[in-house]
């Protein structure tokens, strides 16, 4: 059902008619007030932004809460807020409009999708220039409200935050890329002594940028600027802190283990040797304890101490070695440091962990609150046991390290870097990486596999199919950075173990802790009804989930008298119309370029598992997954929202672009099972630009439970690629599924029955369909809108007959002979009755005569009837004295 070449020249050409003809450009908008800048003067990188603005909006004006933050041209932004609309019904949506400013100082209207009181999706010009930043202005009949930013520059937190001279640090965050690529960026670092510097850039993408310290930057505390070179002064992100501090600075002192009696000869216990040289080096800071080549057996634990570091030949050559009478009461290695590292050596488990006591673990290295750790180029072989334990540590470095293990738990570990890493996945390992509630985490560069899972019958060589598992056991987590990693033929073990497993990157047990009604608010607080709970400050998250404000989340920095405070204003506060949910949540995660390979039988199989490529199973917020490469998984992308005892755990504004899932069951799957109470779950998701090439059963399962209210609402699939589908869109619930937006996907099949399972909350916008045996299945609908729900004509007094192209999208599911009325004089349409073909668009010509009608702005409304459908839409004619007078007016200069 695409639109043949001719048809799709004439229709860029009426929209860019349209464009000319209908875009008011106001000498003034309300300002973007939500910025700030380095310090006055310093100039911005990148283009001019230079928008005309003034004043704070008038009363009545929308106000927003939350959005989609990152939207290119004919891409589309989810928008809930408050007054977005001021009809209700028929007329619901009639004076709804956003104006976008981009770069250039151009103005267009968005295409509106969809236009509610509460909530909208619109799209933005296609025939804006660039990817750049936008400023966007909703407006209703009272006006137009404070604008909100698309593609802003978000820099969400910095690693490592202290560091020396000559370093490399990384920020991460969102929209950190100059057109969303990964070729510039641009840094300002500001110090407290009031001077700055731009920094050299030496790696970019749009969630993570690298830069050098200067080697002759002078030590202190900055402020971290980062800026995608769109906006202006208005495109900075807030700062960030960072320290420089002199580099710790090594002794020449070496304890070499074999001047201290070790023999390093594989048979001699070496226990006391080392003891007495790391006695030597923890009354010695800044001193090094060498392991020559050779094989150490011990005993016992070797204990950790401050400013001291361990150091091998090579990982295979220097080799600590557990031997037949090891006996612990903690772990191999352990202890709390600070400054401590470990380089070049390998800690073999030789399968003779044994201890007792109520600290004992079969671990070979424990660092609990530990700081400042680096751990580089090790072998960990801890078959049958774990391998690492970093709870409460704090700015840990693990580097080109392998781990032969069932698997290592970073607990509440933060500030952590993993980088070039290998790890094995051995005796059902339920995961190789098991974080709790961790703050600012990064893996990248690294790989998962088995150790050996050619048979099936033996669990030694497996895993469960989990690279990297996040939990809210200790609080919320946030700000979590994945990237090029790789994982190979993971899967759970077909017999012998819980089939529920397979999640190779999942974030699950996010859940409330406390859910009701609010009672006031201000922009950075909120009083709560009947609120009691004592709460860890930066732990907990809330998060409304209905009424004013909704889709919002903020971290609580601190609880009194029933009163949450927030680590950053609302954008819109709630009320007493509002819901809140209170608990352990996930926020700001980014999965980026990232290869998932599963198993074929995973998919093709009868047993039921839970192998997923990317699953954020519940209480996960602004989670994106951008660009990866996912195969031989039953479901590739898995958005889940849960509900447990108290609340919801919702899935709020997720992103999921530009990633590749090939031989899957479903591809994408939405779901909320198990509803005790119908709540608001899932919401404000976006799924753009993904490829998903062969799925058994469909490209897009939504999975609900029965429920007397929407528990999934407001989510936007967009310019998707399905191939090789018997179904593109399957649904198991419809009464539950509010709206659901298609915008040109393309679904091919060389099997299917039927594409798209319609339900009243389906929106259907110039897709296209090949090779079903029909487009839909489900009870059909008539439905017309209009893209613009506002039309602006222009004319002088007086004159001649003003025309301008009326543009109406079908997004029913068979043609349609829709009926256009007008209820002014002055107001006529070339073809009241136009005839639109199924997702296409129909053009008509709207007509003003200015000849009866004095200088003014005249105001009526069009309606739009298809089937038991009514749409209305406003339409304003601006009529002139003169034709220069009306020149103006079109050019904002005269209003």
């Amino acid at each position: 059902m695409t639109l043949e070449r001719s048809n799709w020249i004439f229709l860029c050409v009426i929209f860019l008619s349209l464009w000319a003809c209908k875009v008011n450009i106001p000498t003034e908008l309300p300002a973007y007030t939500d910025y700030k800048m380095p310090m006055p003067g310093l100039a911005a990188p990148g283009e001019p932004f230079t928008p005309v603005m003034a004043g704070p909006a008038k009363d009545n004006t929308p106000l927003s809460g939350e959005w989609t933050r990152t939207a290119g041209p004919d891409e589309s932004v989810i928008l809930s807020g408050e007054a977005l609309t001021a009809y209700r019904r028929a007329n619901e949506g009639k004076d709804s409009r956003f104006k976008v400013y981009s770069s250039g100082g151009s103005i267009t209207d968005a295409n509106v999708l969809r236009a509610e009181s509460d909530k909208a999706v619109i799209t933005i010009n296609k025939n804006i220039q660039k990817w750049g930043m936008y400023l966007v202005w909703p407006g209703n009949k009272a006006g137009y409200g404070k604008p909100i930013a698309i593609n802003k520059t978000e820099a969400w937190w910095i690693g490592p935050a202290e560091v020396s001279r000559g370093s490399r640090v990384s920020v991460y965050g969102r929209n950190l890329s100059q057109y969303n690529d990964t070729i510039s960026s641009f840094i300002y670092l500001k110090s407290s002594q009031g001077y700055g510097l731009w920094a050299k850039i030496v790696k970019v993408n749009p969630y993570k940028v690298d830069f050098m310290i200067p080697p002759n930057m002078p030590e202190g505390d900055y402020e971290v600027w980062a800026h995608n070179g769109h906006g202006g002064k208005y495109g900075w992100s807030a700062p960030l802190k960072l320290k420089i501090a002199r580099e710790y600075q090594w002794s020449d002192k070496v304890f070499n283990v074999k001047n201290y009696g070790a023999s390093g000869n594989g048979v001699s216990d070496d226990t006391k040797a080392i003891h007495r040289a790391l006695a030597e080096a923890k009354n010695t800071p800044g001193s090094t304890v060498y392991f020559p080549e050779g094989t150490y057996l011990i005993s016992g634990m070797l204990s950790i101490s401050d400013n001291s570091r361990w150091r091998g030949v090579q990982k295979d050559r220097s080799i600590i070695k557990c031997g037949p009478n090891f006996f612990t009461r903690n772990a191999v290695v352990s202890g709390r440091a600070t400054n401590f590292q470990i380089s070049n050596l390998t800690f073999d488990a030789n399968n003779n962990i044994k201890g007792e006591g109520p600290e004992f673990r079969e671990e070979a290295i424990n660092l609990d609150v530990s700081s400042k750790v680096k751990l580089d180029n090790l072998k960990i072989l801890c078959k049958g046991y774990s391998a690492l334990r970093l709870d409460h540590a704090n700015n840990v470095e693990i580097t080109n390290t392998t781990v032969i293990a069932r698997k290592s738990f970073l607990g509440s570990c933060s500030n952590l870097i993993i980088d070039k890493c290998d790890f094995y996945l051995t005796n059902d390992a339920e995961m190789a990486l098991h974080s709790w509630d961790g703050v600012n985490i990064s893996v990248t560069n690294s790989t998962c596999r088995d150790l050996d899972n050619r048979d099936v019958n033996n669990g030694q060589g497996w895993g469960k199919g989990r690279f990297f598992h996040s939990a809210g056991n200790g609080g919320s987590t946030r700000h979590t950075y994945l990237e090029n990693n790789r994982t190979l033929d993971l899967a759970v073990r077909p017999v012998g173990t819980d089939q529920n497993s397979g999640e190779q990157f999942l974030w699950e047990g996010f859940s409330a802790k406390w859910y009701g009604k609010v009672v006031s608010s201000k922009p950075s607080s909120t009083t709560l009804h009947k609120f009691s709970k004592a709460l860890v400050p930066f732990k907990t998250t809330a998060v409304i989930t209905k009424g004013r404000g909704v889709g919002q989340s903020r971290l609580i920095s601190a609880v009194k008298d029933g009163i949450i405070l927030l680590d950053r204003p609302w954008n819109l506060p709630p009320d007493k119309s509002s819901t809140i949910a209170i608990g352990h949540f996930a926020d700001r995660i980014v999965m980026y370029k990232n290869y998932i390979d599963g198993k074929a039988e995973s998919v093709h199989s009868e047993n039921i598992t839970a192998s997923t490529g990317i699953q954020p199973y519940g209480g996960v917020l602004n989670f994106i997954a951008d660009g990866n490469i996912i195969t031989e998984v039953r479901s590739g992308l898995a958005n889940w929202s849960t509900q447990h005892s108290i609340g919801i755990d919702p899935n709020y504004f997720n992103l999921y672009v530009n990633n590749k899932i090939t031989l899957s069951r479903w591809g994408i799957v939405n779901a909320l099972l198990e509803v005790k109470r119908p709540e608001m779950g899932l919401m404000g998701t976006t799924y753009r630009r993904n490829v998903i090439n062969t799925a058994l059963e469909a490209g897009i399962k939504v999975w609900l439970s029965p429920s007397a209210k929407p528990i999934m609402d407001n989510f936007l699939y967009e310019h998707n690629s399905f191939i090789n589908v018997p179904k593109g869109f399957l649904k198991s619930n419809g009464a539950n599924l509010s709206t659901q937006t298609l915008y040109k996907n393309q679904f091919r099949s060389m099997r299917g029955s039927a594409a798209v399972d319609l339900s009243p909350g389906i929106k259907l916008f110039s897709n296209s369909y090949t090779g079903f045996a029909s487009a839909y299945s489900g009870t059909p609908r008539q439905l017309v809108v209009a893209p613009l729900r506002v039309i602006e004509i222009y004319g002088v007094s007086k004159g001649s007959v003003s025309s301008v192209p009326f543009v109406l999208w079908n997004t029913g599911t068979s043609r349609s002979r829709v009926r256009i009325n007008t209820n002014a004089p002055w107001l006529k349409v070339s073809d009241a009755n136009p005839l639109i073909e199924t997702e296409k668009t129909g053009v008509v010509t709207l007509e003003a005569d200015p000849e009866k009608l004095p200088a003014d702005t005249h105001t009526t409304s069009v309606s739009v009837i298809s089937g038991k459908e009514e749409k209305k839409y406003t339409v304003i004619f601006n009529v002139a004295e003169s034709a220069e007078k009306m020149i103006n007016k079109q050019a904002g200069n005269d209003f």
